[in-house]
């Protein structure tokens, strides 16, 4: 009689995957760190996991986004539950593919994992961490750190230069104009950049349709009321960009937010954007705005007029206009 049968312990491994731009997505970036991992696992006689999903394709690691709502928070979630066993491996490129957030937040993530019984592994240099190896060299703990440090100073650096680049751009279309290139290409649905005439475009049809719009609410009409006729004469209404549904109809919220626009009178109000990092709400707040930047859609006059009403109606919170 055959004796019982004899099965080797499998420890896993999971490939954590994470870039935050669609140039990244573009480039070699997935296809880099997914083979760095494959190579890592087989090398050291680990079973790479392909049944959790372990990749934040376009996912922001500065305010920790990755550790909450990504599937790096997935991962944590299924540690705690048991889901993945103690002595499992979390295999990543860089320290900054974990976080870009403060050291504090960074930190505690790092712990978090490393306590949960992971051992987490950077693949770019090889080192592996886990708390037998910091009972044996608590030093090495300092090498986290000042790689945490450093992926959250390079954050901190890039946000920089990008208001900088706007401050400079601002700058330069105050003093020369647009030179044939668009200030930004986050225009207005009523708005097209020209590439062939080298300036911006009133789409008429649109157009046209904005200043009914602001007509309309001069001579007393409610909003409910023009978004309601809009849709019983079925007026289209207009596509959206990126990742945001087409509206079926129009809505009242839709129609506010043109009237409280300042892009119907020209104006470009860029944004900044800020996070609670108690609440972790994300707001986008207005800078200083660049008059005569678009093509006027309706008179100033008539603009003001509308405008003085909303705010006697009601308070009016100011609402970014990029996707308008």
């Amino acid at each position: 009689m055959d004796g019982p049968v004899r099965t080797e312990a499998v420890t896993k491994a999971y490939s954590y995957v994470r870039f935050s731009t669609p140039s990244q997505a573009a480039g070699a970036s997935l296809q880099r760190q997914t083979e760095k991992a494959a190579k890592y696992a087989l090398e050291h006689g680990l079973t790479l996991d392909t049944e959790l999903n372990m990749t934040d394709l376009g996912v922001s690691a500065y305010r920790g986004k990755n550790a909450h709502a990504g599937a790096l928070g997935g991962f944590l979630k299924a540690v705690e539950a048991g889901y993945v066993e103690r002595g499992s491996y979390l295999l990543i490129e860089n320290m900054d593919r974990l976080s870009r957030a403060d050291i504090i937040t960074a930190q505690g993530l790092f712990l978090q994992l490393v306590g949960g019984g992971i051992n987490l592994v950077t693949l770019t240099n090889g080192e592996a961490y886990s708390s037998e190896r910091f009972h044996r060299e608590p030093e090495a703990i300092l090498m986290v750190v000042l790689e945490l440090i450093r992926a959250n100073k390079e954050s901190v650096r890039k946000g920089q230069l990008v208001g900088d680049a706007k401050a400079r751009k601002k700058k330069r279309l105050a003093e020369h104009g647009l030179e044939g290139k668009p200030y930004t290409r986050q225009t207005p649905a009523w708005i097209t950049w020209s590439d062939t005439e080298g300036h911006y475009e009133l789409i008429q049809e649109r157009a046209d349709l904005v200043k009914e719009i602001f007509e309309r609410a001069d001579r007393g009409d409610g909003l409910g009321r023009i978004a309601r006729d809009f849709n019983e004469r079925g007026v289209r209404t207009w596509a959206r960009t990126g990742n945001q549904r087409t509206a079926d109809h129009w809505r009242i919220s839709y129609i506010r937010k043109i009237l409280v626009s300042t892009a119907p009178i020209g104006t470009f109000t860029p944004t900044t954007t800020t996070h609670d990092e108690t609440t972790k709400v994300r707001r986008d707040e207005p800078l200083e705005p660049v008059e005569n930047l678009f093509p006027p859609a309706v008179d100033a006059d008539i603009y003001w007029r509308v405008n003085r009403r909303l705010r006697e109606l009601a308070p009016v919170v100011w609402t970014a206009p990029r996707w308008i």
